[in-house]
């Protein structure tokens, strides 16, 4: 991994080899990572300390909270009574389930927000020109009806 410093300069960031990554979800910092493989494997990185951790493969999804000190992520499953919004640190511990998502999981896209208020949103369809969009927080904030816009509107 490289990365492209304001004067243009390349630095590398590791020189450690990263087979077959597929997908890196970054922190706002730039120094973690949570490095995704073809089989499924997640794995955390921390590019400043070299601190690194496997991280459970049904968890999907990640976004970084704006300290770049927690990730929020989706808890993945056949079973829906087990699909999950989540939050933990990024290396995996200290994991608290925030918000069930059940069979609306595919209607639920996690992303921090910069003001570290809102997790994730949700939307639902509203007749057959309009979506709401319900933003769930962390400490049990789900503010219901936010926000309505037309269904072409981008959010």
């Amino acid at each position: 991994f490289y990365r492209v410093n304001q004067n243009g300069d390349i630095q590398e960031l590791s020189d450690e080899i990263f087979n077959k990554v597929q997908a890196v979800h970054w922190s706002p910092d730039a120094e973690k990572g949570i490095l995704t493989y073809p089989d499924g494997t997640k794995q955390y990185y921390n590019f400043e300390t070299k601190e690194k951790a496997t991280l459970p493969k049904h968890w999907d999804e990640f976004s970084f909270d704006p300290g770049s000190s927690q990730i929020a992520f989706k808890e993945t499953s056949d079973n829906p009574d087990f699909r999950w919004i989540s939050v933990a640190n990024p290396d995996g511990t200290g994991k608290e389930v925030i918000e069930h998502m059940g069979i609306n999981d595919n209607r639920v896209q996690v992303d921090w927000s910069p003001n570290n208020e809102t997790l994730a949103t949700y939307w639902e369809g509203s007749g057959t020109d309009r979506t709401i969009l319900y933003f769930v927080g962390k400490n049990n904030e789900n503010n219901k009806k936010e926000k309505e816009s037309n269904s072409y509107d981008t959010l």
